[in-house]
């Protein structure tokens, strides 16, 4: 008995799996072709021959039907236009409509109290800046007067006092 190299037996191998893969890619059809076909529907215990396909059905709008109505575009941006009953006529009610309302005391908003030894600073954001503040400071046109362990009071130049509080 004599024993094959082992490049020979490597080699014979190669060739049996090649063979044996291409033999299989012919004779199967590819996985998406069956994944396709549809499912045969299941025939009644006494039915025999196909019956033949039912006629498609196709729609066709009436003559008479409305085209869809237009609605707003989500892609696009910008004000929509207000129907015509809600629009003012005078100019001074056009002017009282677009003002925006009086602000109600400093459009400042306290975020945090941080602490260090004896002395409190105060976190105050006004949505688009962050500030660190301490008594004496001034933020905007207010001037910080206390940071307390839950507030910062700001004085207004008109003498009024806003108090700032965590939420």
């Amino acid at each position: 008995m004599t024993t094959l190299p082992p490049r020979s037996v490597a080699a014979i191998g190669a060739v049996c799996l090649i063979a044996g893969w291409l033999l299989a890619s012919t004779l199967t059809p590819p996985v998406a072709r069956l994944q396709s076909l549809p499912d045969a529907p299941a025939r009644p215990a006494g039915a025999t021959a196909q019956s033949p396909p039912a006629p498609a059905v196709q729609w066709a709008p009436s003559a008479d039907a409305a085209p869809p109505a237009a609605r707003r575009n989500p892609f696009s941006f910008g004000r929509r236009a207000q129907p015509q009953s809600r629009v003012a006529s005078t100019p001074a009610a056009i002017d009282a409509t677009l003002a925006p309302p009086a602000p109600v005391g400093p459009a400042y908003s306290l975020s945090g109290i941080g602490i260090s030894g004896e002395t409190r600073t105060g976190v105050v954001t006004d949505g688009q800046s962050v500030y660190i503040v301490k008594p004496g400071d001034s933020l905007g046109g207010f001037q910080v007067v206390a940071v307390g362990p839950t507030s910062v009071t700001l004085l207004a130049s008109s003498g009024e006092h806003y108090m700032l509080r965590l939420p």
